[in-house]
């Protein structure tokens, strides 16, 4: 039988206690490992990796890449969302419009913010688009000036018969002509129409009937008398200033009249439609 010293047994005593210890730690690391492994084996896909202040840069929505807005910190997840969002027809013209996608986060809207590029609209297509948008007034119906608030089957017969009487609008301010058309009509209209003047149909102020002269709105029984009898006298007139010159005219009567009337000379084929006038 064995027999140790009272230091020999303090030596196995304190050597036991140092194994335990060592096999303990040996197996708290692994258990710690197997814990590691398993947290990045179960890190889902879609979570948002967040980017540092270093990853931020200039971009426009709009055209930005997938993985671009990887880097800005969305997720593989969101950045094709977005993409989605794009290719279904959504166009970003604030950084507030792009907030409105799903995936894109308040705080994540206010930190991209600052970092956001949109292009500016060309303003001469913006009013080319709004001018195709309108229709020309001069070829509406009746149905469609119904269609402007404030405007009834009483305005609109007032206003295509106007418009009849004249050979067509310069301006839509001219509606304001007709009895019955407020300020509010004239806004409206001018929102859903325009007016090609391409489309007037002139007076041949040299050779009109009598009949002719006295039917259009600018031309009142006392003005036309006085075209009639000055014509009569000199034979006509080679443009609107001649007639101011020699008073057939006042100078507000022919400014009115101005774009209603051609100056063809006898013997001449001209369409008075498209003969130009001389403007005031």
């Amino acid at each position: 039988m064995l027999s140790f010293t009272k230091d020999e047994r303090w030596a196995v005593i304190i050597l036991g206690v140092a194994t335990l210890i060592i096999i303990s730690i040996r197996i708290a690391n692994k258990s710690s490992l197997g814990r590691i492994i398993q947290v990045k084996k179960d890190y889902p896909t879609d979570t948002v990796i967040q980017a540092t202040e270093d990853t931020l840069f200039q971009f426009d929505p709009n055209i930005v890449s997938t993985h671009d807005l990887q880097r800005l910190g969305f997720s593989e997840k969101q950045a094709k969302a977005i993409d989605n969002y794009r290719q279904a027809g959504a166009k970003f013209r604030t950084a507030a419009d792009f907030g409105k996608s799903f995936v894109v986060s308040d705080s994540m809207l206010q930190r991209l913010a600052p970092y956001m590029q949109f292009p500016k609209e060309n303003t001469q297509t913006k009013q080319t688009q709004n001018k195709n948008q309108k229709s020309d007034i001069n070829k509406t119906d009746s149905a469609a000036l119904c269609a402007v608030k404030g405007i009834g089957p009483i305005l609109s017969s007032r206003i295509l018969k106007y418009r009849n009487s004249l050979g067509g609008f310069v301006s839509i301010e001219q509606i304001s002509e007709v009895y019955g058309i407020t300020d509010k009509v004239i806004e409206q209209l001018n929102k859903n129409f325009f007016a090609d003047s391409a489309e007037i149909q002139k007076i041949d102020i040299n050779f009109a009937p009598e009949k002719i002269l006295r039917q259009h709105p600018y031309l009142s029984n006392h003005i036309a008398d006085r075209v009639l009898k000055i014509r009569e006298s000199k034979g006509g007139w080679n443009n609107i200033t001649e007639m101011k010159n020699d008073e057939t005219l006042l100078p507000d009567e022919a400014r009115l009249l101005s774009p209603y009337v051609v100056f063809r000379k006898k013997n001449c084929d001209t369409n008075p439609k498209s003969a130009p006038s001389k403007q005031i």
